[in-house]
């Protein structure tokens, strides 16, 4: 649990709870309700645990918000995917809340972690929000030819939605065709 984790780093520093309070500027009974899992902390005081003690936030966040069944932690790319989500969200005028819904997450706060680099989304909540939004998985995930030979997250990700979208694809060429015939038919 985070509090257990915030009181063994707290103790490699060898402080008291009122000396790392004082360093994070926040009260001893702060410090002391965390680490007796009296409350949760909230993302502004991990974010000072992380500064303070250079330990990676997302860590500190997998502890208060531990990873689940299709779910990653974050990674380098994922903290990119999590920007390219946010930018994508906002152009689509959506909220956290909407798109929390969307994607079959019980909370919109999963969705901020996403954004901010904190957790990773799985393949399967990538793919559907690609699929939401209309939008090509490339634009999520940046291309690069020579990374992503190799990538088999991108392989996958490339099959399934080329898979998917294959019989929109004959359907629309269909359409097309069945347009130029009628307007050769009557003469045009």
């Amino acid at each position: 649990m985070i509090g257990d984790k915030i009181t063994e780093i707290r103790e490699k520093l060898n402080l008291s709870r009122k000396e790392f309070a004082s360093k994070l500027d926040v009260s001893q009974s702060t410090i002391i309700n965390v680490e007796t899992h009296k409350f949760a902390p909230g993302i502004n005081l991990l974010q000072k645990i992380s500064e303070f003690t250079d330990f990676p936030l997302h860590k500190l966040a997998q502890e208060e918000f531990p990873v689940k069944e299709n779910e990653t932690i974050a990674s380098e790319r994922d903290r990119q995917i999590g920007q390219k989500i946010k930018y994508y969200r906002t152009i689509y005028d959506m909220t956290q809340d909407d798109l929390a819904i969307a994607l079959g997450y019980q909370s919109p706060s999963v969705i901020s972690m996403i954004e901010r680099g904190l957790r990773g989304i799985s393949k399967e909540k990538l793919l559907k929000f690609c699929q939401i939004l209309d939008i090509h998985i490339s634009d999520v995930i940046e291309y690069n030819p020579d990374r992503h030979k190799e990538d088999p997250l991108y392989q996958d990700f490339m099959y399934i939605y080329n898979s998917e979208r294959k019989p929109k694809a004959y359907e629309s060429i269909a359409h097309l065709i069945k347009l130029a015939a009628d307007e050769l038919r009557n003469g045009h």
